[in-house]
C-alpha cells in the first residue's frame, strides 16, 4: 500500500524489486511501474508489473561465476607460491648432484 500511496502523492512510482504472490501460490521477484492518468474525468493509476526471476538467475549466476573466478586467482597464486621454493630446491639438488658427479664421489 506505501507504493500505491507514494503513486497517489508522486503521480508515479516505481520499485527496484518486489515479491509478489500469483494465482498458484509461487512468490515471483517483480518490478513494479505506475503511473496516475485521467479517463473520462476520472484519476486512474495504471501499472506494469514485470517477472524478473530471469534476471536474478543471471545476476545469481554472474556472482557465483566471479566468486570461482576469485577462487581460481587464489588456488594458482597459491600454486606459484608453493612451487616456487621447490623449484629452487630442486634446482639445489641437481646442481649438488652435478659437483659430486664431477668431483667423482657419487656412484652412476
Amino acid at each position: 500500500m506505501a507504493f500505491s500511496k507514494s503513486v497517489l502523492e508522486q503521480g508515479e512510482g516505481w520499485t527496484n524489486e518486489l515479491s509478489c504472490l500469483t494465482k498458484s501460490g509461487k512468490t515471483l521477484p517483480t518490478e513494479i511501474s505506475a503511473s496516475l492518468i485521467e479517463i473520462d474525468g476520472r484519476p486512474c493509476m495504471i501499472a506494469l508489473v514485470r517477472d524478473i526471476t530471469e534476471r536474478k538467475q543471471a545476476e545469481a549466476a554472474l556472482r557465483q561465476s566471479e566468486k570461482m573466478a576469485s577462487l581460481g586467482n587464489l588456488v594458482a597464486g597459491l600454486a606459484h607460491e608453493i612451487n616456487s621454493p621447490i623449484g629452487a630446491i630442486n634446482s639445489a639438488a641437481d646442481t649438488n648432484n652435478f659437483c659430486l658427479k664431477r668431483i667423482g664421489t657419487l656412484k652412476k
